[in-house]
Formats: C-alpha cells, sequence, structure tokens
C-alpha cells in the first residue's frame, strides 16, 4: 500500500534553471547587455538558498518562495522592492506564476515619480 508521494516539485515538475535563464537572457538582449544566462540563473538560486538558510535560522522573518526569490534577485541587484520596475520583473518571472503580493505591484514610469508614489 502506497502512503505517500513526494515530488521534487522545483527542477523536477518544473523546469526552474532554464526558465530563468531564458527570462533573463531575453531581458539582457532587449537593453543590449551581455549576460551568461546560465551562470545567473545559478547565482541567484544560490543566493535564494542563502536567504533560505537565514529564514530558517530565524535571522530573517517567514517569507514564501517568491519572496525570497525576489530578495536574492535584489540583492544580487544591489535593488530594493520599492526600485523593481514592474513589467522587467515580470518578464524575468513570468514563467513562475504571479504571487498575488500588491508589496511588488508598485509600478512607475521614472524614478521621479517612483519616488514621488513612495514619498521617498
Amino acid at each position: 500500500m502506497i502512503k505517500a508521494l513526494f515530488f521534487d516539485v522545483g527542477g523536477t515538475i518544473f523546469d526552474w534553471k532554464n526558465t530563468a535563464r531564458e527570462q533573463i537572457q531575453a531581458l539582457a538582449q532587449a537593453h543590449g547587455q551581455p549576460i551568461d544566462g546560465e551562470a545567473f540563473a545559478y547565482a541567484w538560486r544560490e543566493a535564494m538558498f542563502e536567504i533560505h538558510t537565514q529564514v530558517r535560522h530565524g535571522n530573517l522573518p517567514w517569507l514564501n518562495s517568491d519572496e525570497m526569490h525576489l530578495r536574492a534577485l535584489e540583492n544580487m541587484a544591489g535593488m530594493r522592492t520599492a526600485y523593481v520596475n514592474v513589467p522587467e520583473k515580470d518578464s524575468v518571472t513570468a514563467g513562475f506564476g504571479d504571487s498575488g503580493d500588491e508589496k511588488f505591484d508598485i509600478e512607475a514610469e521614472d524614478y521621479e515619480t517612483l519616488c514621488q508614489r513612495l514619498q521617498v
């Protein structure tokens, strides 16, 4: 009698690495920037697991997988969530689905407008 089934979802059920590689490669190409998409995908995943370790040890508050990936991406880019250009963030994470988290729905056409909206 089977009592349980386990799946390694990230990487087995869906292709995380190639989705990230393809999306970041397309984004960089659209901006005329060279990038090794595969190296970036691996570095992003490594950065996410560093955050995961901090969460697990209580050094950071609980974050879901989307929040850990976004925080890792922000750390790699030296960004804060408020400064993420939503259309570009969405193009990178398009293959992962929408988290529906309103705090990531901050968008503006330019830096000044964004600062005004955030009262920075």
